[in-house]
Parts: structure tokens; C-alpha cells; sequence
């Protein structure tokens, strides 16, 4: 997967997984449960791992608080960041 311009920060790529999910969410909330075949609380699980796992990361820090970011502890590791970024571009098009 080549990097796209949209998402060459993993805080973006984060940033976009977490529109994704709420979109989903949101899909799913709009039908009863006899018209959705989505499961809202998997769902609902599925976008709190994720938070925890992003917040304990630091995936979606920019800025002024770069230093605390993903981006900055993987600077010097671009096999790494890559995977990230192909593992959240992963997960964004999984809830699309």
C-alpha cells in the first residue's frame, strides 16, 4: 500500500479511522435491529479498543504535542510506521 497524501500522518490515518467508525456507528443506530444485521454493541467494543489502544499509543497527538506522538516515536522507523499506517488504512476501509 503506498501512502496517500490524505493520510501521511498516522494521526490523520487515525483521525479518519475514528470517522469511519463513527459512521458505522451512526449507520447502524439509524436502522431497528430487525432492518441492520450490524451488531451495534460489537461495534460500539470493537471502536472502544480502539480509542484505548490509539490513546495508549499517542496515534492521535499532532502539533504542539508532537514529542508525545506515534508519529515521532517511529521518525526513525519507517518499516514500522508504514505498517501502522497500512493497518489503520486497513481498519478504515473495514468499517466502510
Amino acid at each position: 500500500m503506498e501512502l496517500s497524501p490524505a493520510h501521511s500522518s498516522i494521526a490523520q490515518a487515525h483521525f479518519a479511522c475514528v470517522d469511519a467508525f463513527l459512521s458505522l456507528l451512526n449507520a447502524a443506530l439509524a436502522h431497528t435491529p430487525e432492518q441492520c444485521t450490524l451488531n451495534v454493541k460489537a461495534i460500539q467494543d470493537a471502536f472502544d479498543k480502539y480509542r484505548l489502544w490509539s490513546g495508549n499509543l499517542g496515534a492521535m497527538h499532532c502539533g504542539q504535542q508532537w514529542k508525545k506522538s506515534l508519529d515521532y516515536r517511529l521518525r526513525e522507523a519507517s518499516f514500522y510506521r508504514v505498517q501502522v499506517l497500512r493497518l489503520l488504512g486497513d481498519l478504515k476501509h473495514s468499517c466502510c
